[in-house]
């Protein structure tokens, strides 16, 4: 978990921390929250879109285990967003 969240502090992904297996990433826009779902889902990585939580603009990402977490940072770092 402490490796996403400073991955994500370099990257400047805003997020919302949480002292349960998963990480809420916040996005600018619904758009961008859904764009950034779709692309990881067809890259295998399971997440949710946060829509029906009434939070459009964020995702949530479940902390998995270390390679799965490097595969989550390793297709991050292969979007444009």
């Amino acid at each position: 978990k402490i490796k996403l969240e400073v991955f994500f502090k370099e990257n400047n992904m805003k997020y919302i921390r949480s002292v349960t297996n998963f990480l809420t990433l916040k996005f600018n826009s619904s758009n961008k929250a859904e764009e950034f779902c779709k692309k990881l889902l067809n890259k295998g990585v399971i997440l949710r879109h946060l829509v029906s939580f009434g939070l459009p603009e964020c995702v949530r990402i479940t902390i998995g285990l270390p390679d799965e977490n490097n595969y989550l940072i390793n297709q991050i770092k292969k979007l444009e967003f």
